[in-house]
């Protein structure tokens, strides 16, 4: 009343301009929705090769997984977009773009679903994950993000920066994502870390030319396997080679190293450190030989967590945001 008051004879007029404002603001949303959903299928169209029919189905399945995912039609449509230009067909983007619309809601820190697409790509394509596994991939971070110091968005930028060298040097998955886990434990900075893990397992298999090619520092290094083999076991007494033509995996070799870890001198340690990662790397990879247990529970946690993603999306669409 003392509203209607202030306005005295003006308040009906005020109220129909706030109504008239609503329903402007609404038909521009609208407008900027369509205008939305038909670039991001234009891109669709640009990277895919299929009949009027087939576009169409696809975009009211797009629409039916939109709302059950808590995702913008537009979002559903450019991600779709964004595996189908890597050369996935329809069937499998749709799946992938499912995976990368969870990984947006429940990744902390993801602002768009590009980010998400981009994480869950170099993370497949690195370990060879089938479309049809993808959410598993965002599963494992998501779970492991809320059991320990490290959130699902960090797991992901770390494992865009070392997946395919941590692949390569013999590690799965959930190892990867275990060392990851142990060598943020102190620096708290999952760049640095993805970093530093490609730089120590491309160091730790005299990957020389590889790192130089990827504008790291190949200060310290070995001129030969057995030169590395031979100083690393003299240092620590971990050999870091099965038998004479396989290494072993990173995980293995930072397990053992643990284990003495303590026993070492310090200037044995530092001589270690910088073998292993050069000269800048040296408190990351120390964060992970000493924090080693969380990468052994991380890895079972991430093995274990099928369903985790989904569970979580569930609890997002509950809330005001979903």
């Amino acid at each position: 009343m003392k509203i209607k008051k202030l306005f005295g004879e003006h308040f009906n007029t005020a109220i129909a301009m706030v109504g008239v404002h609503l329903i402007q603001q609404g038909l521009r949303q609208l407008y900027q929705n369509v205008v939305n959903v038909d670039t991001a299928m234009t891109e669709l169209k640009k990277v895919t090769n299929e009949t009027d029919g087939a576009y169409d189905k696809f975009l009211n399945n797009a629409s039916t997984r939109a709302k059950q995912l808590g995702a913008t039609l537009s979002d559903t449509v450019n991600a779709t977009a964004d595996f189908a230009r890597l050369g996935y067909n329809i069937e499998d983007s749709s799946q992938l773009a499912d995976a990368a619309l969870v990984y947006k809601n429940v990744g902390d820190g993801i602002t768009d679903v590009s980010e998400a697409s981009e994480s869950i790509i170099s993370t497949m394509k690195a370990f060879n994950v089938e479309a049809s596994d993808s959410m598993s991939i965002v599963d494992k971070y998501n779970e492991v993000g809320n059991n320990f110091a490290i959130s699902s968005t960090g797991i992901g930028t770390a494992m865009q920066k070392s997946a395919s060298a941590l692949h390569v040097a013999g590690n799965d998955i959930n190892e990867s994502i275990g060392l990851i886990v142990a060598a943020n434990s102190v620096v708290q900075n999952p760049e640095q870390v993805g970093t530093a893990l490609k730089t120590m397992s491309m160091r730790l298999r005299g990957a020389k030319a590889e790192l130089e090619e990827a504008g790291e520092a190949t200060d310290g290094m070995c001129d030969s396997t057995s030169e590395l083999q031979a100083k690393l076991k003299s240092l620590t007494g971990v050999d870091i080679m099965l038998n004479g033509d396989t290494f072993k995996d990173t995980f293995q070799i930072i397990s053992e190293m643990s284990k003495v870890w303590d026993g070492l001198t310090d200037i044995n340690k530092a001589a270690a450190l910088e073998l292993m990662g050069g000269k800048r790397q040296g408190n990351i990879l120390e964060s992970m030989i000493q924090n080693f247990e969380d990468a052994e529970n991380a890895s079972i946690t991430a093995m274990n967590s099928a369903g985790s993603a989904i569970n979580e999306n569930e609890k997002y669409l509950d809330s005001i945001n979903g």
